[in-house]
Protein backbone atom coordinates (compact mmCIF):
# COMPACT_ATOMS: atom_id res chain seq x y z
CA UNK A 1 0.00 0.00 0.00
CA UNK A 2 2.85 2.41 0.70
CA UNK A 3 3.75 2.53 -3.00
CA UNK A 4 0.24 3.08 -4.33
CA UNK A 5 -0.53 5.72 -1.71
CA UNK A 6 2.54 7.69 -2.80
CA UNK A 7 1.67 7.33 -6.51
CA UNK A 8 -1.88 8.54 -5.89
CA UNK A 9 -0.70 11.44 -3.73
CA UNK A 10 1.85 12.52 -6.36
CA UNK A 11 -0.81 12.94 -9.02
CA UNK A 12 1.18 10.72 -11.40
CA UNK A 13 -1.35 7.91 -11.47
CA UNK A 14 -2.31 8.63 -15.13
CA UNK A 15 1.22 7.56 -16.10
CA UNK A 16 0.33 4.01 -15.13
CA UNK A 17 -2.20 3.95 -17.95
CA UNK A 18 0.22 5.02 -20.67
CA UNK A 19 1.05 2.22 -23.00
CA UNK A 20 3.60 2.75 -25.71
CA UNK A 21 4.12 -0.67 -27.26
CA UNK A 22 5.74 0.58 -30.47
CA UNK A 23 8.97 2.44 -29.85
CA UNK A 24 11.14 3.81 -32.62
CA UNK A 25 14.59 2.96 -31.25
CA UNK A 26 16.30 4.98 -34.00
CA UNK A 27 14.35 8.06 -33.02
CA UNK A 28 15.07 7.53 -29.32
CA UNK A 29 18.78 7.10 -30.08
CA UNK A 30 18.84 10.23 -32.22
CA UNK A 31 17.17 12.29 -29.49
CA UNK A 32 19.40 10.90 -26.73
CA UNK A 33 22.52 11.77 -28.76
CA UNK A 34 21.30 15.34 -29.22
CA UNK A 35 20.22 15.91 -25.60
CA UNK A 36 22.14 18.64 -23.75
CA UNK A 37 21.72 17.98 -20.00
CA UNK A 38 23.33 21.29 -19.06
CA UNK A 39 20.57 23.30 -20.75
CA UNK A 40 17.75 20.72 -20.88
CA UNK A 41 17.42 21.11 -24.65
CA UNK A 42 17.87 19.11 -27.83
CA UNK A 43 20.23 20.42 -30.52
CA UNK A 44 18.66 19.49 -33.86
CA UNK A 45 19.49 20.51 -37.40
CA UNK A 46 16.53 22.91 -37.34
CA UNK A 47 17.77 24.58 -34.15
CA UNK A 48 17.49 24.23 -30.40
CA UNK A 49 14.33 22.56 -29.09
CA UNK A 50 13.04 22.08 -25.57
CA UNK A 51 10.15 20.09 -24.12
CA UNK A 52 7.50 22.11 -22.31
CA UNK A 53 5.12 21.07 -19.56
CA UNK A 54 2.30 21.31 -22.11
CA UNK A 55 4.16 18.85 -24.37
CA UNK A 56 4.42 16.36 -21.51
CA UNK A 57 0.73 16.82 -20.74
CA UNK A 58 -0.26 16.15 -24.34
CA UNK A 59 2.04 13.16 -24.83
CA UNK A 60 1.30 11.42 -21.55
CA UNK A 61 -2.34 12.52 -21.21
CA UNK A 62 -1.67 14.00 -17.78
CA UNK A 63 -3.60 17.02 -16.60
CA UNK A 64 -1.62 20.06 -15.47
CA UNK A 65 -3.40 20.98 -12.27
CA UNK A 66 -2.57 22.07 -8.77
CA UNK A 67 0.11 24.30 -7.36
CA UNK A 68 3.72 24.34 -8.47
CA UNK A 69 6.26 22.83 -6.10
CA UNK A 70 6.95 25.30 -3.35
CA UNK A 71 9.81 24.76 -0.92
CA UNK A 72 8.87 27.68 1.36
CA UNK A 73 8.65 26.53 4.95
CA UNK A 74 10.11 23.12 4.16
CA UNK A 75 13.81 23.84 4.65
CA UNK A 76 15.71 21.73 7.12
CA UNK A 77 18.88 22.16 9.12
CA UNK A 78 22.13 20.57 8.04
CA UNK A 79 21.83 18.03 10.85
CA UNK A 80 18.27 17.09 9.82
CA UNK A 81 19.44 16.77 6.22
CA UNK A 82 22.31 14.51 7.27
CA UNK A 83 19.90 12.38 9.30
CA UNK A 84 17.57 11.99 6.31
CA UNK A 85 20.43 11.22 3.93
CA UNK A 86 21.76 8.55 6.24
CA UNK A 87 18.36 7.01 7.02
CA UNK A 88 16.67 7.17 3.60
CA UNK A 89 19.58 7.13 1.13
CA UNK A 90 22.20 5.15 3.05
CA UNK A 91 24.57 8.08 2.41
CA UNK A 92 27.33 8.50 5.04
CA UNK A 93 27.28 11.71 7.09
CA UNK A 94 30.86 12.67 6.17
CA UNK A 95 30.12 12.50 2.44
CA UNK A 96 26.82 14.25 3.06
CA UNK A 97 28.59 17.17 4.77
CA UNK A 98 30.96 17.50 1.82
CA UNK A 99 28.03 17.56 -0.63
CA UNK A 100 26.14 20.11 1.48
CA UNK A 101 29.24 22.31 1.57
CA UNK A 102 29.57 22.08 -2.22
CA UNK A 103 25.86 22.81 -2.73
CA UNK A 104 25.88 25.61 -0.11
CA UNK A 105 22.97 24.17 1.86
CA UNK A 106 21.18 20.96 2.78
CA UNK A 107 20.89 19.88 -0.85
CA UNK A 108 22.23 17.01 -2.95
CA UNK A 109 23.06 17.67 -6.59
CA UNK A 110 21.71 15.36 -9.28
CA UNK A 111 25.13 13.84 -10.19
CA UNK A 112 25.67 12.80 -6.56
CA UNK A 113 22.09 11.57 -6.23
CA UNK A 114 22.64 9.45 -9.34
CA UNK A 115 25.80 7.94 -7.79
CA UNK A 116 23.97 7.20 -4.53
CA UNK A 117 21.13 5.56 -6.45
CA UNK A 118 23.54 3.41 -8.48
CA UNK A 119 25.43 2.33 -5.36
CA UNK A 120 22.22 1.42 -3.53
CA UNK A 121 20.94 -0.45 -6.58
CA UNK A 122 24.18 -2.46 -6.77
CA UNK A 123 23.89 -3.33 -3.07
CA UNK A 124 20.27 -4.41 -3.47
CA UNK A 125 21.03 -6.58 -6.50
CA UNK A 126 23.99 -8.17 -4.71
CA UNK A 127 21.85 -8.89 -1.64
CA UNK A 128 19.14 -10.39 -3.83
CA UNK A 129 21.73 -12.54 -5.63
CA UNK A 130 23.18 -13.79 -2.33
CA UNK A 131 19.68 -14.58 -1.05
CA UNK A 132 18.95 -16.67 -4.16
CA UNK A 133 22.25 -18.56 -3.74
CA UNK A 134 21.35 -19.41 -0.12
CA UNK A 135 18.03 -20.89 -1.18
Amino acid sequence: HWFWDVVKASGLQPLLKTNYNNLDWGLLTAFSERWQPETGTFHLSIGEVTITLDDVSCLLHMPITGKMLNHLGTSCTTEEGEDMCQEYLNFPRTKCRAEFKKMKGAHIGFPMLEKIYAANLRRALKAEEEEEEEE
